[in-house]
């Protein structure tokens, strides 16, 4: 995802894990919003006004997508790679003004404009040509299958957990959902710590 990338150019290498962490607890902050949703609308979930639960989950994506158009700095790496100079010096500027490190150096070797040289198609048929190529065809496949076992289960037990729960443990449904996402964010705070106290493998 962007954030990734963007985590993995903005942040010392120290503390990537970290700010990739802190961010993905925003999901379980999603998911309580929603639950809080739900609840206001129907805690059983049986009867949901699906129209109103859309408008009001998007409102979070509308505020922070609004703020990210006003402030947010293209990717510096990504201005390169374009041969966008001028600008990719003006973000390494203003990364330099908000650490408060006027001492550091904003050159850089320019790299070859990409863009410029060949087309969007190809360069996506260059990217697909080396992940599906003979060197990577098994990991590609196997990453695919992954992930989709993944998200099929997280977003299954997302659906049925709080129907079992309710049934087993009681409680609304709703509020159920909301427990979860509470343990899960335990869970990215456990895995943060891990983060920091265990050292990382060399390579």
């Amino acid at each position: 995802p962007a954030y990734q990338t963007l985590v993995s150019e903005t942040t010392p290498s120290h503390g990537r894990i970290v700010m990739t962490g802190i961010g993905n607890c925003m999901m379980p902050v999603g998911e309580m919003y929603s639950a809080l949703l739900i609840l206001c609308n129907d805690p059983q979930m049986i009867h949901l006004d699906w129209r109103w639960l859309l408008r009001m989950g998007a409102i979070p994506s509308a505020v922070f997508g609004l703020l990210a158009f006003m402030f947010m700095k293209e990717s510096s790496l990504f201005l390169a790679c374009c041969g966008r100079h001028d600008e990719t010096r003006i973000v390494l500027e203003s990364m330099r003004s908000d650490n408060s490190r006027p001492d550091c150096a904003v050159q850089f070797k320019p790299h070859r404009a990409l863009a410029g040289d060949v087309s969007a198609q190809e360069v996506i048929e260059r990217q697909l040509g080396i992940v599906f190529g003979r060197r990577f065809l098994l990991t590609t496949v196997i990453v695919i299958y992954s992930t989709f076992v993944l998200n099929f289960t997280y977003f299954g037990c997302l659906y049925a957990f709080p129907q079992i729960l309710s049934e087993s443990l009681g409680g609304s449904p709703a509020m159920n959902l909301f427990i979860g996402a509470i343990w899960e964010m335990f869970g990215y705070i456990f895995g943060i710590f891990c983060s920091i106290r265990l050292a990382r493998k060399p390579v």
